[in-house]
C-alpha cells in the first residue's frame, strides 16, 4: 500500500506539469493560428515565431519528462533499498525461528529427562500475547 501511495506522491506532481503543459499548448493554439495567419502576410517573420513557440513547449516538455525519468530512478533505488532491507529482516527472521525450535527441542527433552527420574519440572510461564485495543 506504501509503493502505491509513494508512486503516487511521485507522479502527481509530474501529472499536474503534463496537465498544466496541455492547458498551455491549448491556451498557445489561438496564438499559433493568429500567429499562421500572419504567416500568410509575412512569412519570414511569422515562421521565425512559430519556431521559437514550438521549441518554446517542447523544452517544457523536455524538462517534464526529465523530471519524470529522474523520479522514476529514485523511486527503483528506493525500491531495491527496500528490497535489501526486507530480505535481511527475512532471513533474520527466519535465524530467530531455528533458534526458537533448538530451545523448544531442548526444553522437551529437558522435561523427558527430568520426569524420567520422577520429578516434575516447573511449569513453564508465559503471558499472553499483548492484542492492540482499538482506541
Amino acid at each position: 500500500m506504501d509503493v502505491i501511495k509513494d508512486i503516487l506522491i511521485a507522479y502527481l506532481p509530474a501529472f499536474i506539469s503534463v496537465i498544466g503543459a496541455l492547458v498551455a499548448i491549448y491556451k498557445v493554439k489561438p496564438e499559433t493560428k493568429k500567429i499562421a495567419s500572419e504567416a500568410n502576410k509575412n512569412d519570414g517573420e511569422a515562421t521565425s515565431a512559430i519556431g521559437e513557440a514550438a521549441e518554446s513547449i517542447a523544452q517544457g516538455a523536455k524538462v517534464t519528462v526529465d523530471q519524470l525519468l529522474s523520479r522514476i530512478v529514485e523511486m527503483e533505488k528506493r525500491e531495491r533499498a527496500r528490497d535489501v532491507r526486507e530480505e535481511a529482516l527475512n532471513s533474520e527472521l527466519m535465524a530467530v525461528k531455528r533458534q526458537l525450535n533448538e530451545w523448544q527441542d531442548w526444553a522437551s527433552r529437558l522435561v523427558f529427562q527430568i520426569r524420567s527420574h520422577g520429578l516434575e519440572p516447573v511449569p513453564f510461564k508465559t503471558e499472553p500475547p499483548l492484542r492492540h485495543s482499538p482506541e
